[in-house]
């Protein structure tokens, strides 16, 4: 009541209420409204998941009106991405290119881990995901224009991979040891919990502090090649995004840390 007794509409019928009114009142709930409970820790603001669902609330209000036929439509769907409340960034964990080699250097104990350890690594180069790795088969890796090029339709998306290899994502390919297209490049273990277990005891024996999983190997492409001075619209094409905006949020992360490095010099001159 707090937000109509402020605009002076405490009596408007639901008829009545417009985009504007749930733009303002979203607006209330994001910069003003604090929740007395919270005060004291968190300065009693709503936390960025709190406020979603009080946007599911009120948009399942306005739906069940909308089916009972008490009002045309719901004036939530008329507000724009901006007006409407998201998700946090999740944090998108990635090894430095020190951590990544310290990976890649621990020495095995079996064969599944050192497999998991070398699919690891090319994705690192190429952005694969372990869905795609765990069905990498050699005829996915055709010569074009001279280079060795992983050629595939990138099993969640559906959408089309090309991707050529560095030096050093072929040296992770394991040899060959059959003339068939069809043949795995990668036998990975099949249960992914298996797969993070491994990645896990690698990681401990590198002693990497940072908490991980084998998809970060992804991240780690994306800024890495980022950082190395590649566009982003090149960055793009490796990871499969269908929009550049998926791809920016390295970029952010990558400007995020030289933020932070040059502001360690505040220090030297105090």
């Amino acid at each position: 009541a707090t937000y109509l007794e402020r605009i002076k509409q405490t009596k408007i019928l639901l008829k009545n209420v417009d985009a504007q009114i749930i733009t303002g009142l979203f607006d209330y709930m994001r910069n003003e409204y604090r929740n007395p409970r919270q005060i004291k820790t968190q300065d009693g603001k709503l936390a960025d998941y709190t406020l979603l669902l009080f946007e599911e609330t009120v948009k399942a209000i306005f739906n069940k009106a909308v089916r009972e036929e008490l009002i045309a439509f719901n004036p939530v769907h008329s507000l724009t991405k901006v007006e409407r409340f998201h998700a946090p960034d999740k944090h998108r964990e990635y090894l430095t290119p020190e951590e990544l080699t310290r990976f890649l250097n621990v020495e095995c104990a079996t064969e599944n881990e050192r497999t998991v350890q070398m699919a690891f690594g090319l994705s690192s180069m190429t952005g694969l995901r372990l869905g795609d790795m765990q069905h990498l088969r050699w005829g996915n890796i055709k010569l074009i224009d001279g280079v060795l090029t992983i050629c595939i339709i990138q099993r969640k998306t559906k959408r089309p991979a090309t991707i050529p290899l560095n030096d050093m994502a072929l040296s992770f390919l394991p040899p060959r040891e059959e003339d068939n297209p069809e043949s795995l490049v990668f036998r990975l273990v099949k249960k992914s919990d298996n797969i993070s277990k491994y990645v896990r005891r690698i990681k401990d024996k590198a002693g990497i502090e940072k908490d991980f999983t084998y998809h970060s190997s992804r991240h780690t492409t994306a800024t890495l090649a980022i950082s190395a001075g590649a566009d982003i619209s090149s960055v793009k094409e490796v990871l499969g995004h269908s929009s550049v905006t998926s791809t920016e949020v390295y970029a952010k992360v990558n400007l995020e840390k030289k933020i932070e490095a040059v502001s360690l010099f505040d220090g030297v001159f105090l």
